[in-house]
């Protein structure tokens, strides 16, 4: 599996107005957030068929310095989409509107970990 660097924007499905490739725009008055992981980032992903439907079980754990309160309420139980980038800054997302990703955090006394989980009938990286 493809590793990402240390950089990922997240943004709640509830707050997008449109993806267009990875180009994510926002509804008004409303923006993506950054999260800086302690390290680089290697999402788990396996491709299984359900129904006769090929799709892909994708997992992500992000560890990061504690959120802010504000960040860690708003992510902590969302459906989302992320950003991931590697390191010649090509984007790839993770969930999309209609297949979003699942968010769920843990908070510790240093860290926050963010346990990502998505079933999508596209792969993260094609």
């Amino acid at each position: 599996m493809k590793e990402f660097i240390n950089r990922i924007q997240i943004a709640p499905v509830s707050d997008i107005s449109s993806i267009s490739g990875t180009t994510i725009t926002m509804k008004q008055d409303r923006t993506i957030d950054s999260i800086f992981p302690s390290g680089d980032i290697t999402p788990e992903e396996k491709d299984s068929e359900k129904s006769g439907n090929r799709y892909y079980s994708q997992n992500l754990k992000i560890v990061c310095d504690r959120l802010a309160t504000t960040l860690y309420n708003r992510y902590r139980k969302r459906k989302v989409v992320i950003k991931l980038f590697d390191d010649q800054d090509e984007e790839f997302l993770l969930g999309n509107i209609k297949f979003p990703a699942r968010c769920s955090m843990l908070r510790n006394l240093t860290q926050d970990i963010l346990n990502v989980t998505c079933e999508n009938p596209d792969p993260l990286v094609p």
